[in-house]
């Protein structure tokens, strides 16, 4: 029995998030009808992180396990050749027999889009935020400072569960302007464009934390909130209507494991 780990690529509009639903079109769905084609018989995979519905990935890392099939590096061609052209197989490879997509993660990236045009372009629909307000990145910036480091931060979360411990660490956020739509693995070089890019980085995420944490940056951004205000936020000591940005801009840009095992696109 042999585990293979893949990188994958998606472009998550027409789906109903990555975890598979039943009767609902996902992402882990699709990928395992495609490798029962391949392998002949059920595949069950695991996964590194549960984007939401409408959510995107650049570096989503998924594993499974098989007693024989093509090799290892004829899978991602194969695949390709079945899957739609919204899912793409970057990278395969084999892995320990106790490698886990999701536990051995040491660091996830997301990463959060907004356009200021003042035309949003059609072709951009459903792959960043459209905003009309022109954003301070510099005070957003400040925010990123005291939201960095090891917080409890169930003042700006959605609770979904009472018991779920909201305590952890935000090991890097920052936020910079860009020229053109920043898909690629790695940032450009900040400019003065209409692209607005939020970077989050942690080694675990709470329930719809990114599109919160980058919900109070972009109040912060339209002078709603002062930075002060986000320390106060932070701490207990006043009370924010938490606001959670639509999926649209948000992408999964990868999952480091340390550096004996790292996957890039």
């Amino acid at each position: 029995m042999a585990r293979y780990a893949l990188t994958v690529s998606y472009n998550g509009i027409r789906y109903s998030g990555f975890a598979k639903q039943k009767n609902l079109p996902t992402v882990q769905g699709i990928l395992e009808e495609s490798l029962q084609k391949i392998y002949g018989l059920p595949i069950r995979i695991k996964y590194a992180s549960r984007t939401d519905a409408g959510a995107h990935a650049l570096g989503q890392v998924i594993s499974y396990d098989v007693k024989k099939g093509p090799e290892i590096d004829k899978i991602p061609d194969a695949l390709n050749g079945l899957l739609p052209d919204d899912i793409r197989i970057i990278s395969a490879r084999e892995v320990s027999r106790d490698f886990s997509p999701s536990k051995d993660a040491k660091l996830k990236l997301y990463r959060y889009i907004v356009y200021e045009g003042k035309n949003l372009k059609p072709f951009l629909r459903g792959l960043c935020l459209f905003s009309r307000t022109r954003l301070d990145v510099d005070r957003m910036n400040s925010a990123c400072r005291v939201l960095c480091g090891k917080h409890d931060f169930s003042s700006v979360v959605v609770k979904r569960d009472q018991k779920e411990n909201t305590e952890l660490s935000l090991e890097r956020a920052g936020v910079m302007r860009c020229d053109s739509f920043p898909i690629d693995g790695e940032m450009r070089k900040p400019s003065f464009g209409d692209f607005v890019v939020f970077e989050l980085e942690a080694q675990r995420f709470l329930y719809k934390m990114v599109r919160s944490i980058c919900g109070l940056l972009i109040e912060v951004g339209e002078r709603k909130l002062s930075v002060i205000d986000v320390v106060s936020i932070i701490r207990g000591e006043k009370k924010w209507r938490v606001r959670v940005l639509p999926p649209d801009g948000l992408y999964l840009v990868r999952i480091n494991y340390g550096e004996n095992l790292c996957f890039m696109r």
